[in-house]
């Protein structure tokens, strides 16, 4: 292996931030600061069309400690998933640069 790649491969895989640039994890993210906790399967319908994507982002946010997921206390006993103290931190700057945005014409 070359050490330009080994170089590459170590400083890439140092930057946290590289989950964000995941589809739909900056969406995750801010819907949750927008609606508070959901349902996974209402999370999932407003990420995206299809289920896999969303799954899976959701699963890496949480892993990361971004998002907590909790059980209901009554029937039907639904996970909901909410941002963590960390993820709404990151939500909030995410939030801050859609507004910077918001006047650029793409």
């Amino acid at each position: 292996m070359p050490a330009e790649t080994t170089f590459r491969f170590m400083v890439t895989s140092s930057f946290r931030v590289e989950l964000l640039e995941a589809r739909h994890a900056v969406r995750v993210l801010l819907i949750l600061r927008t609606t508070g906790p959901m349902i996974r399967s209402a999370l999932y319908d407003e990420v995206s069309k299809g289920m896999g994507t969303a799954m899976a982002r959701v699963n890496e946010l949480l892993d990361a400690g971004l998002l907590e997921e909790h059980i209901m206390d009554k029937r039907p006993y639904a996970k909901t998933i909410s941002l963590s103290s960390k993820g709404n931190a990151v939500a909030e700057h995410l939030a801050k640069v859609e507004e910077i945005l918001a006047g650029v014409d793409i």
